[in-house]
């Protein structure tokens, strides 16, 4: 095994033991640059070139943690992450609650998990884009992967390195000038 692939298998089984420990954010970001090879979060163009799905909990309660559970990948298949705070159940959702009930009682009376799968289609999505909006607001995020740092284009267009042209241009490096 790898050492990349070694980091990849010990956080998520770290991910799976405790997951109320990790920040939503933080965790897709992690994973997101466990894995250079794939397209960033929110961006590839088929299901099966992402790292892992999404999804949430049907529940009514207290969410006392961002993260509900998680699964690591498969032969074949990608990771999932299950979340309690954004979605379209629950109180703050904008479904009906009863629908919310509904695939609750589905999920853990009758082991059906259809309508939750089913919901999952549309929190995957939702929740990658919703990531996707943090991660390009925040500059740190950019620096995980050095060839698509967005980031240090827009700063260094006020400084005159933002294009390919203008950039390494002499002995000091472009990543020193745009600190100041």
């Amino acid at each position: 095994m790898s050492s990349a692939a070694a980091a990849v298998s010990a956080f998520w089984q770290q991910l799976s033991q405790s997951p109320w420990q990790h920040d939503f954010f933080q965790t897709l970001r992690r994973l997101e640059s466990l894995h250079p090879e794939r397209p960033r979060l929110g961006t590839a163009r088929r299901p099966q070139d992402e790292a892992l799905r999404l999804g949430q909990v049907p529940d009514l309660s207290f969410a006392p943690a961002a993260l509900h559970s998680a699964s690591p990948p498969e032969a074949g298949s990608a990771g999932r992450i299950d979340v309690r705070f954004f979605g379209l159940f629950g109180p703050n959702g904008p479904l009906p609650l009863h629908l919310t009930e509904y695939a609750r009682e589905r999920l853990m009376h009758a082991g059906d998990a259809g309508f939750t799968r089913f919901a999952d289609l549309f929190h995957h999505r939702l929740l990658l884009l919703f990531y996707r909006a943090w991660s390009q607001a925040q500059p740190t995020s950019s620096l995980d992967r050095p060839g698509d740092d967005r980031f240090s284009a827009f700063v260094g267009s006020l400084v005159g390195i933002g294009t390919p042209a203008l950039r390494n241009r002499d002995s000091a490096d472009d990543h020193a000038r745009l600190y100041f």
